[in-house]
């Protein structure tokens, strides 16, 4: 939460040095994503659906991109999305995450957060009624994950999730000629060792400009991102993990 307000803050600041684009053009939008979880954590491959009962959610995201005039300078864009979940579930066979482990029968509460920060530096290729973005990101996971036996409230175990990583980005878009509508897909990835990240976006989206200062405007679409992590490699633990569904949110265009 303290990064969305962090964001949040930065768009009310910067907001009025924009007019038209002629000086600096800003982006925004944020809205909601159902989010159904699947894969396994922890060294004993915890299913985190089946095993652990994880709730879907409906959680917040939101973003920022602010593009200049300069060619050589790379536009910024930061984003936020949060990812948490959890639940309560009879385990049906022993469970391991990280050192400690929980005895089939016994019922856990779990809590599960893969709650990130991009920070991406992209350049426009195309800008007209194509538009194509590439660039690097910079993502931050700010979470954890924890496990607690109900029926013996000593028997705990947290494992965290914290570390940054980096990643290919790369945005399309394709305008409907008279129309207002746009389809579009955004990519951030990386694969190395024996870990990777796949975070894929697709969406259709409808802006109008009947206002004099600001664009408003609606995405809906489809979101899927992939963890595969191995501990020796970025996180604290083993996470094979997919995160997936529909969104729908907001944008303005300053």
């Amino acid at each position: 939460m303290k990064q969305f307000l962090i964001l949040l803050t930065i768009t009310c600041i910067i907001s009025p040095l924009a007019s038209a684009d002629t000086v600096l053009g800003i982006y925004s939008g944020g809205g909601v994503w159902h989010q159904e979880y699947d894969g396994n954590i922890g060294k004993s491959n915890i299913a985190i659906d089946d095993e652990l009962g994880l709730d879907d959610q409906n959680l917040g995201y939101f973003y920022l991109a602010l593009e200049h005039p300069i060619p050589v300078l790379p536009n910024i864009k930061l984003q936020y999305v949060d990812i948490s979940t959890n639940g309560n579930r009879t385990l049906t066979s022993t469970a391991l995450l990280d050192r400690v482990a929980f005895p089939a029968a016994d019922t856990v509460a779990t809590d599960l957060d893969f709650t990130f920060v991009d920070f991406t530096l992209y350049y426009e290729l195309l800008d007209n009624w194509v538009n194509l973005d590439v660039g690097l990101t910079a993502r931050y996971f700010d979470g954890d994950t924890k496990i607690a036996s109900l029926n013996t409230p000593a028997l705990r175990e947290s494992a965290d999730f914290r570390f940054i990583i980096p990643m290919v980005y790369g945005n399309a878009q394709f305008d409907l000629p008279l129309t207002g509508l746009s389809v579009g897909a955004e990519f951030n990835g990386i694969a190395f060792s024996s870990s990777s990240v796949a975070d894929i976006m697709v969406k259709i989206s409808y802006q109008t400009d009947l206002l004099p200062l600001v664009d408003i405007g609606v995405d809906a679409g489809y979101r899927y991102l992939a963890l595969d992590l191995d501990d020796d490699d970025v996180s604290d633990f083993e996470t094979k993990v997919d995160v997936s569904g529909p969104f729908v949110g907001l944008t303005l265009h300053f």
